[in-house]
């Protein structure tokens, strides 16, 4: 075996739907995965059908990791991170600044909407849901459907 093969470490498998957008760039895109940037943002999706969006504004990032995952901003907002991960979940935000928003388990769902800045909510758990309507400085943590916190 040359001294070379010797030196180079196994590297784990691209999967097979992915895709990557940077500052209003595809980067990479195989199989059923798609995400949209403009420039100044960064969407990133992982799993078949899974979807990765950030269309409006600068400083947002939205990861989605799952088989029919999503991860979008909507409409208006500035500094906002979305991260889904598990099958068929989703992560969201409509309107608003500054929000982080995350959604952890299959079928699990965190929504901000309605015009709501400055929010942090995390739902973990299979089937979790919560939505954030229009209110500001939220701090919400959902597990397997028991709230803590608030607005």
């Amino acid at each position: 075996m040359p001294w070379w093969c010797s030196r180079l470490e196994p590297q784990p498998p691209v999967p097979h739907s992915m895709c990557v957008h940077v500052n209003g760039a595809l980067i990479f895109r195989s199989g059923s995965a798609n995400c949209e940037s403009i420039e100044g943002t960064t969407a990133v999706a992982v799993g078949e059908g899974s979807y990765a969006s950030v269309e409006e504004d600068a400083d947002n990032t939205a990861i989605a990791i799952g088989d029919n995952s999503v991860a979008e901003s909507g409409d208006v907002g500035r500094g906002n991170s979305l991260i889904a991960v598990g099958n068929d979940s989703i992560a969201s935000n409509s309107v608003g600044n500054d929000n982080d928003i995350i959604a952890v388990g299959n079928d699990s769902e965190a929504f901000n909407a309605d015009e709501g800045d400055a929010n942090a909510l995390t739902v973990i758990g299979d089937g979790s849901f919560f939505s954030i309507q229009g209110e500001s400085g939220c701090m919400v943590i959902v597990i397997n459907g028991q709230e803590f916190g608030g607005c």
